[in-house]
């Protein structure tokens, strides 16, 4: 490995494992809680220690509509939060109605992740399908993962440590009694990976949803270099994203190799349903079908033609709502 490889190699790395939010040192005070949720909580995880932020929907009554940004009634408030643009290129809103609560038990309790990068305030995309979950009588719990949004956390580590602060969540809310024996989780791309891992340690998972996910992160590095910095993607040699692996070792005491969705699906019983857009251009259709092949049994799928990265929740918004609709009543047991 020449100079230049382990020089490259050491910059990917701190860019590997660097908070997306700058290292927040506190969450704020107060707690933001926009529409949709009704409850926000802070819970400490670790070690290494960070605060994880949570927002709760409790089952309530939703009409959801997708809207072109043009038809959001010239209210882009809370509401009406901007959603990825379309396949074609269409930018989307989600018409968010709120009705009553629903009497009884929630039929189960949900967790939903958002992606690298993203927090359950800054990116919407989430919103739409948690409230329609809501609707169909779930509990739904979106938490920002360490370094993320609103929660603290020196790095991150794609779901070396953000799967056991998410098994200490379940515990948390299961000590609350907001939720059964058994939980589901929804993942959207790193947090499809931090889902499958954390199904592999615990047993209360009663079925993951990852869309978009990662089959390793080692092999789908090149692809998430190239899709994010296209202009300096020629750089980074296989040598250098190597080197990159052993910096963050250093830094951590973990190894990245060991972040693989396809590894870990081959671990846990739960059922698990794959989502991904057949046009992704970040994390490729491929990388879906390491994981399926890695554990056919009990693994389904929802590809979607046309679709990119993100899209699918504006553009294909009934499919998927009901898609997760239909599998978490089966995971859960129905009414």
């Amino acid at each position: 490995m020449g100079v230049f490889d382990n020089i490259i190699g050491g910059i990917v790395g701190r860019k590997l494992l660097a908070a997306p939010n700058g290292g927040r040192k506190k969450p704020a005070d107060p707690l933001p809680r926009p529409v949709p949720f009704d409850h926000v909580t802070a819970f400490e995880v670790g070690p290494p220690h960070a605060t994880l932020v949570c927002w709760t929907l409790h089952p309530r009554r939703w009409t959801v509509r997708i809207v072109r940004e043009r038809e959001a009634r010239g209210r882009p408030d809370e509401h009406h939060p901007p959603l990825p643009p379309s396949a074609s290129g269409e930018n989307l809103r989600a018409e968010l109605v709120p009705g009553d609560l629903i009497d009884g038990p929630a039929r189960g309790t949900v967790f939903m992740l958002h992606g690298w990068r993203d927090s359950v305030l800054e990116k919407a995309y989430l919103r739409p399908l948690a409230c329609a979950l809501a609707d169909a009588g779930f509990r739904v719990v979106l938490p920002d993962m360490r370094g993320h949004g609103q929660s603290t956390g020196e790095f991150i580590t794609y779901g070396l440590l953000e799967r056991w602060d998410l098994i200490r969540l379940i515990d948390a809310f299961r000590t609350n009694e907001l939720a059964g024996e058994r939980v589901a989780l929804f993942g959207f791309s790193y947090g499809g990976n931090v889902s499958l891992l954390a199904a592999a340690e615990d047993r209360r998972i009663a079925g993951v949803i990852a869309a978009s996910a990662p089959h390793n992160l080692r092999a789908v590095l090149p692809a998430s270099v190239k899709a994010f910095k296209p202009r300096l993607s020629w750089l980074v040699s296989d040598a250098a994203l190597d080197q990159s692996f052993l910096t963050a070792r250093k830094r951590t005491g973990l190894d990245l190799y060991e972040s693989s969705a396809e590894r870990a699906i081959k671990r846990t019983d739960a059922p698990v349903l794959l989502v991904h857009g057949e046009r992704d251009e970040k994390i490729p259709l491929a990388a879906s079908h390491r994981i399926r092949a890695s554990r056919p049994a009990g693994t389904s799928t929802l590809y979607l033609p046309g679709e990119m990265h993100s899209s699918y929740f504006g553009g294909r918004f009934p499919l998927l709502r009901d898609s997760c609709i239909d599998h978490l009543g089966e995971w859960f047991g129905k009414n």
